[in-house]
């Protein structure tokens, strides 16, 4: 993880892109989140960027922040915010996160159901299941191919289920992981640093803000969140739009993270 210390009061953009997922040319597009938040001189956020790795039969590439692995290919990791350090899988940490832009999902071969391997909005679906606010094959951390013909899930807040062997048809593949901001309405916060059960009553796509607020109060506004495959998502999806690409220079492989201070307060 990075530390980010704000150097002044004020209110800061935070942009995100998850990770790539990689087997040759076939991962797909990763998530794109953003949002302001007010912040306190010398609060500290540890951001976690989406690891990427592309390499044909190694059981030992895998991706960090939740990318699964599989005989083929790696499901890009997720990028998020934090209030608490630790290891990416940290029961605590992962708890902790405020912001997320999943991980797109990957396979051995190309597929017709590519687009299900996007990184997500608030939800994406594929052969082998759902990734959304409350399921998914892991709280941040996507599914490994028990087959080498499977795709690995990409992170996300909930990471990405795995591909399905089809000998018919081909390999099939894996999720990505779907995104998360604190404050955007339809997402779903979880309950306490202890509980990660959803808020009460709350379902993917809900249009109660109250939601998708994480419980340290922490919270965003003007979020924008945009899937891989560069639908706009409020508490549903929308249309197509115009995704940012980060600062010149900057890879989108890998995850990446950009804060920027927009309004200095006294």
């Amino acid at each position: 993880a990075q530390t980010f210390t704000a150097p002044v009061t004020g209110t800061y953009k935070i942009e995100l892109w998850g990770s790539t997922g990689g087997y040759g040319n076939y991962g797909n597009i990763q998530a794109y989140v953003a949002g302001n938040i007010d912040l306190e001189k010398g609060t500290i956020l540890y951001v976690y960027t989406g690891g990427f790795c592309s390499s044909e039969h190694n059981a030992n590439c895998t991706s960090f922040n939740g990318g699964g692995t599989s005989g083929y290919g790696v499901g890009g990791g997720a990028t998020d915010i934090r209030l608490v350090s630790g290891n990416w899988n940290d029961t605590t940490s992962l708890n902790s996160r405020i912001m997320v832009a999943g991980g797109s999902g990957t396979t051995s071969w190309m597929t017709s159901d590519s687009s299900s391997m996007i990184g997500g909005g608030l939800s994406i679906s594929g052969v082998g299941g759902t990734a959304d606010q409350t399921q998914g094959h892991g709280f941040g951390i996507g599914c490994s191919g028990a087959s080498g013909n499977q795709g690995a899930g990409g992170g996300g807040y909930y990471g990405g289920r795995c591909g399905v062997n089809d000998t018919t048809t081909g390999r099939t593949g894996a999720t990505g992981g779907s995104s998360y901001i604190s404050g955007h309405t339809g997402c779903v916060a979880i309950t306490s640093a202890s509980n990660r059960s959803p808020k009460n009553g709350c379902k993917t796509g809900t249009t109660d803000n109250n939601c998708s607020v994480h419980y340290s109060g922490y919270k965003f506004t003007n979020t924008v969140m945009i899937d891989g495959d560069n639908y706009s998502w409020t508490n549903v999806r929308g249309s197509k739009v115009a995704r940012p690409n980060p600062a010149e220079g900057v890879k989108l492989s890998t995850g990446v993270a950009q804060i920027s201070l927009i309004n200095k307060k006294a």
